[in-house]
Parts: C-alpha cells; structure tokens; sequence
C-alpha cells in the first residue's frame, strides 16, 4: 500500500524547519487524487435538478483550474477573494481553489441581507480602484 511518505517530493526537505511544510492544501489534494484518484469524493444531490459527483482526480483538476483562472486574472497568494455563494459544490471549489494558490477566501452567506450589502460595498470599492478585475458571471472576485 502507498501512503503519503511514497509519493514523489516526500518526505519534504525542510520539514526539519517547517513542520507543516508539504501539508498545504494543493500538496494534500494533488497526493490524495494520486491514491484515490477514481474514489468518490464529492458528490452533490440537490433538492431539484441532477446528481452531480467528482472523483477525486476530477476535484482536484476542477480546483486546479479554478486557481488558474483566478491568477490569469490577476489574484496572487495572500489576496482576499470574496465567495458569495449559496451552499454548493461551487462554493467548496471556490474555498479550495483559493486555499490551492494561497489567496484567501472570505465566505459570505448568500441568504443574508447584510452578506448582500457586503457584496455590494465591496464591489463599489473596486469599481473606485484602478487596475483591479471586474466581476466575472455576476460573482466577485
């Protein structure tokens, strides 16, 4: 059986100095689609439409492209991207595609009125400073 000290880059050099060091979420995805990569794991009924489910190869590519589509249009690590979303799967990738390229997730709860006005104050501070992105399909990011 493989465990995680098998994988390729493990056991991780500065370890002796970090001890979280290739704990980060993008390591701990990346080597869990390795060793289970055709297993379940999300799978999303929803009160109406279809099942959906990801393995956990599928999860880890969709978050890996989600962070890639957040650095092509601009956030690097340590920036906030504001996730207003009702509980779905999009919400998780959101959180781990931001958690994967080390920007920061600031969830709000889209069935409140004072999370919409966050949104709303939020967008009208971007829209204020130059150089920064758009929303994109209604969401802010």
């Amino acid at each position: 059986m493989t465990t995680f000290n098998d994988l390729p880059g493990a056991p991780f050099a500065s370890r002796h100095f970090n001890p979280f060091a290739g704990q980060d979420i993008r390591t701990l995805i990346q080597a869990q689609a390795r060793l289970r990569a055709d297993h379940p794991y999300l799978v999303w009924r929803p009160f109406e439409g279809p099942r959906k489910a990801w393995t956990y190869a599928q999860f880890a590519q969709t978050v890996a492209r989600f962070a890639a589509g957040l650095h092509a249009r601009g956030i690097r690590e340590g920036d906030r991207v504001l996730v207003h979303l009702d509980n779905c799967p999009e919400a998780i990738i959101a959180w781990f595609g931001c958690a994967w390229m080390g920007a920061v997730a600031v969830t709000t709860n889209a069935r409140s009125v004072q999370g919409a006005e966050m949104v709303g104050d939020h967008h009208d501070r971007q829209r204020r400073r130059p150089g920064r992105i758009p929303p994109v399909g209604g969401a802010i990011v």
